[in-house]
């Protein structure tokens, strides 16, 4: 009985969709393997109007305050249901930060997409030069990496 008991938990914890420490991808490209995870990133509820999202084009911003470098990038186009993540690297030119899907390898995928609001951080920054990278999942296909045009405020 006790067996069967384990079996359950097990498909319980297996189909379940709530991402855990255990389902993340860290995975990023080679060029960026000395990037570092960025710990936060504020992800705002999914804007469905695509239109919105796909017509314009896609831009950042950054501000500096209090020694931190503040990213923020409207309408993010990922799916839905996806979350993101933030890596960053100083590079000669001051920082280049990648944003990608937390699960770049996922078995299955929301047959829909948003445009989230996002927004991090770089604290104690040395530099108000950055660089911002989008990089979508590998699903079905190879993922592409897009400089994303940054204004400075």
């Amino acid at each position: 009985m006790t067996h069967h008991f384990f079996h359950a938990l097990y498909f319980l914890f297996a189909c379940s969709n709530t991402p855990s420490d255990f389902d993340m991808d860290y995975s990023v490209p080679g060029t960026w393997a000395d990037a570092t995870r960025i710990e936060e990133v504020t992800q705002a509820s999914c804007n469905e109007d695509m239109t919105q999202v796909i017509e314009t084009i896609p831009k950042a911003s950054t501000k500096f305050l209090n020694d931190n470098l503040i990213i923020t990038y409207p309408n993010a186009h990922f799916r839905c249901d996806q979350s993101v993540q933030a890596f960053v690297k100083y590079t000669k030119k001051g920082y280049a930060v990648l944003m990608q899907p937390t699960e770049m390898n996922p078995v299955w995928v929301a047959k829909c997409d948003c445009g989230y609001n996002l927004e991090t951080s770089i604290p104690n920054a040395k530099s108000k030069e950055l660089r911002l990278f989008h990089r979508g999942d590998s699903f079905g296909r190879e993922s592409i990496i897009r400089e994303i045009q940054v204004e400075s405020k």
